[in-house]
């Protein structure tokens, strides 16, 4: 997993599995902004927003 730090949310570069039975396993990469919201009851969430494929 490779990740860059930004102000505010961190950009996270990873494979995702799908299945047991999938011979194409892990998939990707794929590229994530990873950022913490508070919600209205006073927790803290972590939400992961796909951005979309990497070429490699």
């Amino acid at each position: 997993m490779v990740f860059s730090e930004h102000d505010g949310y961190t950009l996270v570069v990873k494979r995702e599995p799908y299945g047991r039975n999938c011979e194409e396993c892990p998939h990707g990469p794929y590229i994530y902004q990873v950022s913490e919201e508070k919600m209205p009851n006073g927790e803290r969430r972590t939400r992961w927003t796909l951005i979309g494929r990497v070429e490699e």
